[in-house]
């Protein structure tokens, strides 16, 4: 099933960059190594996340916490809506 990435999902990737940058900076790669196996697992098995009544959310382990992965499966696509780790604070800006 193809992937849609939003906008949303794209602002809040260099959001979770700059925060890795300034808080671990040496776990960028790994960082996006397991966002793209993440992103994998959802694009082969759709249905992995926890449902909500608009969208589906997947818990991905990553360090002492998680990137959580926001989506919304469409009749012919998957769109990415938003992305973050849990020990950022996503609401400074």
């Amino acid at each position: 099933m193809p992937i849609v990435y939003s906008q949303g999902f794209y602002r809040d990737l260099e959001r979770i960059y700059r925060f890795l940058i300034l808080a671990y900076p040496k776990t960028k790669a790994l960082a996006a190594k397991q966002i793209k196996q993440t992103i994998s697992l959802i694009k082969r098995y759709p249905t992995i996340g926890f449902p909500n009544k608009e969208f589906r959310e997947v818990i991905s382990p990553f360090g002492k916490g998680s990137f959580v992965l926001r989506y919304r499966i469409r009749k012919n696509d998957l769109v990415l809506l938003h992305i973050w780790h849990d020990k950022e604070n996503r609401f400074e800006e």
